[in-house]
């Protein structure tokens, strides 16, 4: 098992899902497969595969799920590709 009960995975969502934070609930030790639960929400993802889950998000649908950390580390790049376009298009320091 990689990764532990309790941990939060973002799911991308796709054209019929709306994205949103899940919550390992459980791990099925047989098939390998996570079962999730939204978090502050009412949607489950039973029997998803170890595989499907990044410890990278690319910031596209090649990495639908990801995990916590991956996310934070994606949007932290992300605003400070934006922070440093405003300067250089503002020509001064911006504070995000």
């Amino acid at each position: 098992m990689k990764y532990g009960i309790g941990q939060k995975i973002y799911n991308r969502g796709d054209m019929a899902n709306r994205p949103g934070w899940f919550e390992i609930i459980g791990y099925d030790e047989k098939w390998g497969t996570y079962d999730l639960k939204e978090v502050n929400g009412n949607r489950k993802i039973s029997s998803l595969y170890e595989c499907a889950i990044s410890n990278v998000d690319k910031g596209h649908s090649g990495t639908r799920f990801v995990t916590e950390e991956a996310h934070k580390e994606f949007r932290a790049k992300q605003l400070e590709a934006l922070k440093k376009s405003f300067e250089k298009y503002c020509k001064k320091p911006v504070r995000v």
